[in-house]
């Protein structure tokens, strides 16, 4: 009976565990993107305006 209680004890560690991975994830993924946006837009604006500011 002990190897069924500790069994059931793992499971929810193991999905915790997969939880904290998930939006660890997602949240590393939303910071480079919100790290990343203003260089990004910045570039597409030099490129496809040609009187952009950054031309100068």
């Amino acid at each position: 009976m002990s190897k069924q209680s500790t069994k059931r004890d793992r499971v929810p560690l193991i999905s915790r565990a997969k939880i904290n991975t998930v939006k660890q994830t997602i949240a590393v993924i939303v910071l480079y993107l919100a790290c990343s946006a203003p260089f990004i837009v910045a570039q597409l604006w030099a490129t496809f305006d040609p009187k952009s500011a950054f031309l100068e």
